[in-house]
């Protein structure tokens, strides 16, 4: 590359850092001018976040974190989880490739392409990750069962395990007392109902929900006639006992049933122009068939002396089936077991865990991956301080066997963590935290597949990723005001990532070998009067492959100063609550995503990802005491938007369709 392209790089680099300083700058000058004139009680004192395995409260928490509770979810009106994710956080989501239940995940600059995997998913403490190169399963989780969504931002790898390299999401259900039905009929044939019900008493709680997800095909019909479509049908039943005043039994049973068929990749120029046309190569709908089964049993015991332990286990069956334009189909076999011992005494927590989770994969092959984790931590509060360290070593035993290949293998890894958080006073908080992380890669990384013949070949031994993240923050929450604001830096190695070489669609699973992040992070809730509420979400991203060196055998290129694929510079999600009188509602949400290189796109060479943005609306009236009716809109202005790949100039069509629905919900 010449020195001018490299120098108008830079200067381009440098005006969009000024550019992003001075957004920053306008919204904490606009923050603090509302805020010196505010009065009265710190708000969210009470919201605990629990996704380190250490309660903390928010204001408290010497990590950068986000906490949507049941309020916030109730006022979204997003459709699904899924939908709440992608148009409510600070995350980047969008639909895997086509398929509408398995969403591409990036947070802090990992890259649409691979973000998922550095980011570890848990639910009640489960965690979703998969073995393989598959996203998470989030289809399956209620809207209506989920009580708080805690999203950590560059810590969690001691008590998460490796791959919460990026962070953790932390998915914690609720507990009922009554019913609830909800409802809504839309277009493009969407139906939904969600039965929840339970009881929770002193001595016992039990939970159960039941929901049902449809959608008629949005785009033509493939060469066999056959329409895009989405079904999800979803069972969870939890429950606790406390036989003595020590002793807590729980024990819970979940499943899902889904059908998911979406179309391949069209030419990109295609959807600003014709969004619906199914003009792939094969001209073939995807289909995928998924089912799970997930138990789990455990107990929480006070052994008195300021001692608890905690244990859990959980087994899940699983199989993923899919066709068009060939078939096959991956059966799955999870086991885990965690254990925690923990102290309390006044200022101190202590807190010492080991856990386990054996993973099993039959289909083209038997592959098998065993993560076995030991970790300590530590949070000390000395009156305004609060401290926190922890250390985790981890070790994983992976297998993988088809007719003609058998490899393998293990890896050692030791992750630890350290924190502070100060409160300045009864309104400003500052922390920092530094997060040594990994990430293993799944058996998949080590084999490339072949999309003509459908062979896979081994492509070599794939290093463990490794992070050191730096992240520092102030919180500043009084009378109806809440800002967080965060800057991060995190330098990886080995960053784990598919490249693109000869010939075309043909690719090598590889270690990039060294690249770097940095950004900014704004989270600002603002009462805007009795009846107003207003939320910002803004994300600024950098990141950048430093060094990748060539490899003959394969003919990839080397890679140096480029930015990393799939990851948009800047991110803004904006909501305003209004309550229009005593039982009316309206609620108006706009996500902007900007434009990034296309997936691929390691030579940064201008195929670019187009920018992301879609607005949606609600109203609902609380018709009394037990009903409520509301009618939405997604996609207000049926923005076009895809998934961009570097291959072929193709495309994902995905949120390019003005949606419409109307509902009920009842609440006993």
């Amino acid at each position: 590359m010449s020195s001018i392209t490299l120098g108008r790089r830079r200067r381009r680099r440098a005006r969009g850092r000024a550019a992003s300083s001075r957004i920053v700058i306008c919204l904490l000058a606009s923050v603090s001018s509302v805020a010196a004139q505010a009065a009265g009680p710190l708000t969210d004192s009470t919201v605990l976040v629990t996704a380190m395995r250490q309660p903390f409260h928010v204001e408290e928490a010497p990590f950068a974190v986000e906490v949507y509770n049941r309020v916030d979810l109730d006022r979204s009106g997003a459709a699904s989880f899924l939908d709440f994710l992608a148009s409510q956080t600070s995350l980047t989501v969008l639909p895997g490739f086509g398929n509408p239940n398995q969403r591409l995940i990036d947070m802090r600059g990992f890259g649409l392409e691979s973000g998922y995997q550095n980011v570890v998913i848990s639910v009640d403490g489960y965690r979703l990750n998969d073995v393989d190169s598959a996203t998470q399963f989030l289809g399956n989780i209620p809207l209506a069962s989920i009580e708080r969504v805690e999203i950590v931002r560059g810590a969690g790898g001691v008590t998460g395990g490796e791959g919460a390299v990026a962070g953790t999401i932390n998915i914690v259900t609720r507990e009922y007392n009554g019913a609830s039905v909800r409802g809504h009929l839309g277009s493009h044939g969407q139906r939904a109902g969600t039965v929840s019900m339970g009881q929770s008493r002193e001595r016992y709680s039990f939970s159960l929900d039941a929901s049902h997800d449809e959608r008629d095909g949005l785009a033509q019909r493939d060469s066999r006639g056959q329409r895009d479509e989405n079904r999800l049908d979803t069972l969870n039943a939890r429950g606790r006992f406390r036989p003595t005043d020590w002793l807590e039994l729980r024990a819970g049973i979940s499943g899902y049933d889904s059908l998911a068929i979406y179309r391949e990749a069209i030419p990109r120029g295609l959807i600003g122009s014709r969004p619906t046309a199914n003009a792939g190569a094969i001209g073939v709908y995807n289909r995928q068939d998924a089912d799970s089964t997930r138990f789990t049993l455990g107990f929480l015991a006070d052994l008195g002396g300021g001692f608890s332990l905690e244990y859990d286990h959980n087994d899940e069956d699983k199989t993923y089936a899919f066709s068009s334009p060939f078939a096959f189909v991956s059966d799955y076999r999870y086991g885990s077991d965690r254990a925690l011992l923990r102290w309390s005494e006044g200022r101190l927590n202590l807190m010492a865990g080991y856990d386990n989770l054996r993973g099993r994969r039959d289909g083209f092959a038997a592959i098998e991956k065993d993560t076995r984790g030991v970790f300590g931590q530590a949070v000390l509060r000395l009156g305004s301080t609060t401290l926190s360290a922890g250390l985790r070593r981890e070790r994983i035993d992976y297998a993988y066997a088809d007719s003609a290949t058998r490899l393998a293998d293990e890896e050692r890894l030791t992750l630890w963590d350290a924190g502070i958080n100060h409160r300045i006073d009864g309104r400003f908080n500052v922390f920092a935290s530094y997060a040594r992380g990994a990430q293993s890669p799944d058996i998949d990384r080590f084999f490339t597949f072949n999309p003509v013949t459908f062979e896979q070949t081994f492509n070599g031994l794939i290093n463990p990723a490794r992070s050191d993240t730096l992240s520092t923050g102030v919180r500043y929450a009084y009378d109806g005001t809440r800002l967080d604001v965060t800057g991060f830096y995190s330098r990886v190695r080995d960053e784990i990532y598919g490249v693109s070489v000869a010939p075309p669609l043909f690719f090598v699973n590889t270690n990039l070998d060294r690249t770097h992040k940095y950004g900014a992070e704004v989270q600002w809730v603002q009462a805007l009067g009795e009846s107003v509420q207003g939320r910002l979400g803004y994300t600024w991203t950098q990141a950048v492959i430093d060094q990748e060196s060539a490899d003959p055998a394969t003919g990839q290129p080397a890679i140096r100063d480029r930015d990393l694929p799939g990851v948009p510079r800047h991110g803004l999600t904006l909501s305003l609550d209004w309550r229009v009188d005593a039982a009316t509602r309206l609620n108006a949400t706009h996500v902007y995503r900007s434009s990034a290189f296309a997936i691929g796109d390691f030579d940064n060479n201008g195929l670019r990802q187009r920018p992301y943005q879609f607005t949606n609306l609600l109203l609902s009236r609380q018709i009394d005491s037990r009903w409520q009716a509301f009618a939405a809109v997604d996609n207000l202005f049926e923005e076009r938007n895809g998934l961009y790949t570097s291959e072929g100039r193709s495309a994902f069509p995905s949120d390019y369709t003005r949606l419409w629905r109307f509902g009920v919900r009842a609440d006993f």
